[in-house]
């Protein structure tokens, strides 16, 4: 696996920090599908599917670079390691478009709430979430599917293959702008407003905080895959390494800041790791 340091003290740290953000994440993913506050709730979903992309990034990395037998498998079969490559990015990749939805979603909720209560949209939200998985994967395949050949056909291999990574990423990443602008207008006028809609506004201030977190992450992504191609001389090291080791960060920190800022969510994990025996402190 030419991309990846098995056994190396580089594959081994990227490999024990995508663990511990994977078992971060599935205690995470735990604690929301429990909580009585979230159920019933179309966030829930949201923030459900935010976190198996996070997982799901977490749990690729780590096998990769442990050298699961299945990964090195995929090498072997294949004359680069491109699919690999496109099974790591599709949870990342996904996470472009479950944004998207969840910014639609809290606008029709803020802005729209009359519409909202009974659109189709609310009702198969947990499907058209599901569905974005589908659809980047099929994305991905189609990219690992083109192969690239001499002459002019590079050349409609190249384009093509961009158009299809823009599809993937950057639709979703600047289509967001547009609900998330009409969400943060509306926040500002709901400032002291009463409970349920600071309910709301409290869900929606978390996914503009990791949303922006992401993306920042994901330039960095970029910044760093662009020096690392136009100037490869100013990387002394691989730059996926550098890049696969921030991914598991942002999914840490994604569950920390919703950890600190959800007081129902601290007491249900304090419920999964107390004992009935147990007396557990209230904050």
């Amino acid at each position: 696996m030419a991309d990846f340091s098995c056994y190396h003290d580089w594959g081994i740290g990227i490999a024990t920090i995508n663990g511990v953000s994977m078992v971060i994440n599935i205690i995470h993913l735990i604690t929301i599908a429990a909580m009585e506050s979230l159920k019933g709730l179309p966030y829930r979903w949201i923030l459900i599917h935010i976190t198996l992309a996070d997982i799901g990034s977490a749990l690729t990395l780590t096998a990769a670079y442990i050298c699961l037998p299945g990964f090195v498998l995929i090498s072997k079969l294949t004359p680069n390691t491109r699919p690999l490559s496109a099974l790591i990015m599709w949870p990342q990749y996904t996470s472009y478009w479950i944004f998207l939805i969840a910014f639609i979603e809290r606008y029709y909720g803020i802005c729209r709430p009359l519409l909202y209560s009974a659109s189709t949209f609310k009702r198969y939200l947990a499907w058209i979430l599901a569905l974005t998985w589908l659809l980047n994967g099929s994305l991905l395949a189609l990219m690992v599917a083109l192969r690239p050949v001499a002459g002019n056909e590079l050349v409609i291999y190249l384009r093509a293959s961009r158009i299809l990574n823009i599809a993937a990423r950057y639709v979703p990443l600047v289509l967001s702008a547009i609900p998330l602008t009409k969400i943060i207008k509306a926040l500002i006028r709901m400032r002291g407003s009463r409970k349920n809609d600071r309910q709301m506004r409290r869900a929606s201030v978390y996914l503009i905080i990791i949303y922006s977190l992401f993306t920042l992450f994901s330039t960095f992504d970029s910044v760093i895959t662009s020096i690392a191609t136009a100037h490869p001389f100013l990387m002394p090291f691989r730059a996926t390494r550098l890049i696969n080791i921030t991914k598991p960060v942002y999914g840490i920190i994604n569950t920390v800041i919703y950890g600190l800022r959800t007081k129902a969510y601290r007491k249900q994990v304090r419920k999964i790791f107390c004992r009935e025996n147990q007396v557990c402190t209230t904050s």
